[in-house]
């Protein structure tokens, strides 16, 4: 909902090929990554709705095993106001 993408966009395909998700996992050596790391973290990631709208999320994946299946779990949190507000503050400091 946060990008503007339908649930039908997002069944029966590989993570890595999801629209908007190419910007967080780019290909499947990523992806592969979070498996033997079991999480990835991106504090300040940008990413594009389908309405080409920046916002800026923070993303955090990490997998475990339920009854021996494996699964992937992401949390995604729109922080495009703060990032707004702290590039707003960062510019003012400069022009002092």
């Amino acid at each position: 909902k946060l990008l503007g993408y339908s649930k039908e966009e997002f069944l029966e395909k590989a993570i890595w090929e999801i629209g908007f998700l190419k910007d967080i996992i780019a290909n499947k050596e990523n992806f592969t990554e979070l498996q033997k790391k079991s999480i990835i973290r991106y504090e300040n990631l940008p990413l594009e709705s389908a309405k080409g709208k920046k916002i800026y999320v923070e993303f955090i994946s990490n997998q475990y095993k339920v009854d021996n299946h494996k699964v992937i779990q992401c949390f995604i949190r729109d922080i495009t106001e703060k990032k707004l507000a702290e590039d707003i503050l960062n510019k003012n400091n400069t022009i002092l």
